[in-house]
């Protein structure tokens, strides 16, 4: 099945093939403006309509001048080109205020309930296909992977941009952030702010003998504020996660970069698919309460061991004071994580919300 982008303006046109061509789009998925698809048919036609109600289309008249002529033909040629489904990109709210031209056609259509309605905001956010709808489910299935590149940020920009995300927060906050150095003093009140308003804030960083000395007393502090502080041995990743959708992943250590120092890059990308396949490759329900030592009742530190077959993202719990190897997770399995013991039974392990033996300040 061969399926058709039109797009009204070459820039636009050149964008979304640039797009696809990124992705790795299927060849059966042609883009062009109005004048490459004269006379042409697809499958499936998708028309960006790109109207705020002033455009072209908007405009389009066979009685007015060339242009709003042009327009009214650009309109014809995208819903002729399809054979099975047209699909129409606009704005609803601009539709119904038409009163003329090719957009009050399709409020007439609207109107009688002739065209269905498919809300952007209604299957963005979904992290599994609606059921209910297959014509929903098929959009759901076609955007499921898109995210949105939001914007870049040096070393200089991200600080001010991560502390305004970070207020505004509503319900978790993930970062991995391996060294806690003099930067954290900048985003350690905004952290703990949100946390005291019932946002989940989970800071994972090195285990403190894995750290120099001079770093000891700031990845103290951090656990001494921030109740979901988490030790991930051999942490390398620089990633923050804000919610249900924002993502900033790239080079800066956010918690320990020096003012002046190296030079760094964050994206900041939106897509909640993106953030759960995220958490979920990080281990973030394991990491977000780890048991303690049946032995000696410290937390036990998370070590990710990387490699093929069996071995592969192979995870374990080591007690934070003696090192010893307490629970091994095994690859995930069918969605579901295989544990094993190393001493003691699983029970024998206490779930605590106590991520530190170091007291919390008050």
């Amino acid at each position: 099945m061969k399926a058709g982008i039109l797009a009204p303006y070459r820039d636009q046109q050149q964008l979304v093939q640039d797009i696809l061509n990124e992705s790795g789009a299927s060849p059966q998925i042609e883009v062009g403006t109005s004048h490459r698809f004269q006379g042409r048919e697809f499958d499936t036609v998708i028309f960006d309509l790109v109207e705020d109600g002033k455009g072209w289309i908007a405009q389009g008249d066979l009685k007015g001048t060339k242009w709003q002529a042009d327009g009214l033909r650009l309109f014809n040629v995208g819903i002729t080109r399809t054979r099975r489904r047209l699909y129409l990109i606009a704005n609803v709210a601009t539709i119904h205020r038409a009163r003329s031209g090719p957009l009050h056609a399709v409020r007439q259509l609207l109107d009688a309930d002739k065209v269905q309605v498919v809300q952007a905001t209604e299957i963005l956010g979904l992290l599994e296909a609606p059921e209910e709808d297959p014509v929903v489910s098929e959009i759901w299935q076609a955007l499921r992977g898109h995210a949105t590149l939001i914007d870049l940020f040096d070393e200089d920009q991200l600080p001010d941009e991560l502390r305004r995300r970070i207020d505004a927060a509503q319900e978790r906050i993930w970062l991995w952030s391996p060294w806690v150095g003099r930067r954290s003093e900048q985003l350690l009140p905004h952290l703990s702010a949100a946390q005291d308003r019932g946002v989940r804030v989970h800071p994972v960083v090195l285990p403190r003998d894995q750290v120099n000395m001079h770093l000891k007393p700031r990845h103290e502090e951090l656990a001494a504020q921030i109740a979901g502080t988490v030790y991930l041995a051999k942490e390398h990743q620089k990633i923050i996660i804000i919610d249900r959708n924002l993502t900033f992943i790239g080079s800066m250590n956010v918690l320990a970069h020096v003012p002046g120092g190296r030079l760094e890059v964050m994206a900041l990308f939106e897509s909640s698919m993106l953030v759960e396949r995220l958490l979920k490759h990080e281990r973030a329900d394991q990491l977000r309460q780890p048991p303690a030592c049946a032995r000696c009742g410290h937390q036990l530190v998370h070590s990710v061991r990387r490699g093929s077959g069996y071995e592969q993202a192979k995870a374990e719990l080591r007690c934070v004071e003696s090192d010893e190897v307490a629970v091994a997770f095994g690859p995930p399995a069918g969605g579901k994580v295989i544990t094993e013991a190393a001493h003691g039974p699983l029970l024998g392990l206490r779930p605590t919300l106590a991520h530190t033996d170091t007291p919390r300040r008050t």
